[in-house]
């Protein structure tokens, strides 16, 4: 990873004061740089708000392999952002199990706990996004906290443009809501 790329940049997030510390933020700002670094990586040809674009197209298409959201330099990233409370647990599992009576009181095997962005923190990127395909999207990931991440990111790729993407809150939301919550969920 370029470090150098990452120390030039510097992304206020000042925004999300009213539902983070200090902190908090400045984790969400060294994970956003991160995620650029790693999206100029992948797509040396293309100037960053493309990059984001095309990523969200490959995400909903399958075309971006395990390897690309496990990258070993962004692992202590990761850990430090599993780590604060904007994360939550849900359990999704197979209706046909649990509709199923158990007379020995067993769980259902199917069951798998998904890592999701908890509605409150979704609730107040909402207030702070100009896109009105990402608040859209996050609005419907707030009723429907297991929604398929190809679906999201294949809303958020529809009702989006790079101009868009010019705002540092729109591109946080891709980053997190996207990439590190499918990087944490692999890493489990």
């Amino acid at each position: 990873m370029g470090l150098v790329s990452c120390n030039s940049q510097k992304i206020q997030l000042n925004s999300l004061k009213n539902c983070l510390d200090k902190k908090d933020i400045s984790t969400l700002e060294k994970g956003l740089l991160n995620f650029e670094t790693l999206l100029a990586e992948k797509y040396t040809k293309l100037q960053k708000e493309e990059s984001y674009i095309q990523f969200l197209n490959d995400f909903s298409n399958y075309k971006i392999s395990p390897d690309f959201f496990l990258d070993s330099d962004s692992k202590k990233i990761r850990a430090e952002i599993r780590g604060f409370g904007i994360w939550q647990f849900f359990e999704e599992s197979d209706e046909e199990m649990e509709a199923e009576i158990r007379l020995d009181g067993s769980q259902s095997e199917n069951s798998l706990e998904i890592l999701t962005l908890k509605s409150e923190f979704q609730n107040c990127l909402i207030t702070e996004v100009s896109s009105k395909g990402i608040k859209n999207a996050l609005e419907i990931r707030t009723k429907v906290p297991n929604l398929s991440l190809g679906l999201t990111a294949k809303s958020i790729h529809d009702g989006i443009n790079k101009g868009d993407l010019k705002n540092a809150m729109d591109r946080l939301v891709i980053a997190y809501v996207i990439y590190y919550e499918f990087a944490l969920n692999l890493e489990k």
